[in-house]
């Protein structure tokens, strides 16, 4: 073992050591080896953090959250620079609920599309895995029990009622506040500003003291959901990286109602009116690359 990662596991307190004064003056600290082989087997199964993002299928910004969360252990403390995580691949397989079913029917989406179009960008995972973890909620298979945490497969019915429940909290006001609605939808806070001026999402005014709030109704949610799709969602339908969507829809005639290029509803976000056509021609494509 290298003497930087034995200076890791002392600084981090898990390697103890006493101190030796020689007749000379100088001074060593000596440390116990057996405990030390026993840190250096258990280091072996160690992995950096994109291997770790890796073995569960999510990003390293995922990752970080787990970590910060407690729920992944490591070793020798956080690394300074040029150094990499020890993280414990024991921790990681430890995520993973006993005894999950294999999936039958529709119906499902997995945690790592989740991670990526629905959750918020700062947090939510932690949350779901624990909702997992305490019965909660229940994470499926695709049929192979070393599935990990990204693939894990979720109910979408049990699904939108959680994070109604987690993420929409109990107000004084009929409806939630725009950011709270954009976490729902999974998008920006600026875009649903954006398409709540536009009156793409529906809002309510409501008089606050001296302030006058804007909220979303779980109605007006939903209408938005049902008339209209996001890029993410077409992405995946599409089998196309986020990138390629607008030119490949705009050349087979299909017209967003707001986004950067659309100067009357300007958005961050493109945002496409869920028409018949578009739905029957998302159809048609998804069935070609499945």
């Amino acid at each position: 073992m290298l003497r930087s990662f034995v200076e890791r596991l002392h600084d981090h307190g898990e390697l103890e050591s006493r101190e030796i004064a020689h007749s000379s003056g100088r001074k060593l600290k000596v440390v116990d080896v057996a405990l030390l082989r026993e840190l250096s087997l258990r280091m072996q199964g160690s992995v950096n953090m994109r291997q770790a993002a890796k073995l569960l299928h999510i990003n390293l910004e995922r990752v970080r959250q787990l970590i910060s969360a407690g729920m992944l252990r490591f070793h020798g403390g956080r690394p300074k620079p040029g150094e990499n995580w020890l993280i414990d691949v024991d921790s990681i397989d430890a995520l993973r609920p006993e005894n999950m079913e294999p999936a039958t029917g529709s119906g499902f989406v997995t945690v790592n599309y989740l991670a990526k179009h629905h959750l918020p960008a700062g947090g939510g995972l932690v949350e779901l895995i624990k909702a997992v973890q305490a019965g909660q909620l229940q994470a499926f298979s695709g049929g192979n029990y070393e599935v990990m945490l990204g693939h894990w497969l979720i109910k979408t019915q049990a699904l939108k009622k959680w994070m109604r429940n987690v993420f929409q909290k109990p107000s004084d006001f009929p409806g939630i506040t725009v950011c709270k609605a954009a976490i729902l939808l999974g998008v920006k806070q600026e875009v649903a500003y954006s398409l709540v001026r536009q009156g793409i999402i529906w809002s309510t005014p409501i008089k606050n003291g001296r302030r006058t709030l804007q909220m979303v109704l779980p109605k007006a949610i939903e209408r938005f959901r049902r008339r209209y799709i996001l890029g993410p969602e077409l992405s995946v339908f599409l089998g196309l990286p986020p990138k390629h969507v607008m030119p490949h829809l705009w050349e087979n005639g299909f017209r967003p109602v707001a986004g950067p290029s659309i100067v009357k509803s300007p958005c961050r976000q493109y945002v496409w009116p869920r028409s018949k056509k578009l739905v029957d021609y998302l159809s048609w494509k998804a069935a070609q690359h499945c």
